[in-house]
């Protein structure tokens, strides 16, 4: 392999902008809706059903909202690093993930959201902790298929030349003894 298909520039795929700023408008929107929910509990019909579910959607979509807010101070744009050695996805893992630990990829679609699956190897699964996801980690793209399908293609076609290049590499090694 020649030095200059080994050191290619990593593929950074960025978040949308468009995606973030729904996703953080309607965080806004049923915050402060629960808020409202709360204040005027009492003109409801049954107003602690009103009161608890208004502190409900304030608290889980507040929650959210902070986080996302928290996600892109941390990573302004990055979604996921591919590289010819591995993937980092941001933020759920800030190592690279080695294409060796990765034994497939696949895609899972729930609802609008489609996600890309990176699939472990059962070594690789030993050496996980398990709160890091040790099977597998999902990531989702984006809400825009056109990305998606971006991503996806990348994610796989990276892994798919790692894989071929360790298969000649072992053949090669194995001329040699």
């Amino acid at each position: 392999m020649s030095k200059s298909q080994t050191n290619q520039q990593p593929i950074v795929f960025e978040r949308s902008k468009d995606e973030t700023a729904l996703l953080l408008g309607i965080c806004v929107l049923f915050f402060v809706g629960g808020i409202w929910m709360v204040e005027t509990s009492d003109t409801f019909h049954k107003p602690t059903k009103a009161y608890l579910s208004g502190w409900f959607a304030a608290l889980v979509f507040g929650w959210f909202g902070i986080k996302e807010i928290i996600n892109l101070i941390r990573f302004p744009k990055k979604l996921c690093c591919i590289s010819d050695t591995g993937i980092t996805v941001f933020p759920k893992s800030l190592t690279e993930i080695p294409w060796a630990d990765i034994a497939s990829i696949s895609t899972k679609t729930v609802g609008l959201n489609s996600y890309v699956v990176l699939n472990f190897s059962p070594e690789a699964s030993a050496r996980r902790k398990f709160w890091a996801g040790r099977n597998q980690l999902k990531f989702r793209a984006t809400l825009l298929k056109p990305n998606f399908d971006q991503v996806y293609r990348a994610v796989f076609n990276a892994h798919s030349a790692y894989q071929s290049t360790a298969k000649t590499t072992n053949v090669h090694n194995q001329g040699d003894s």
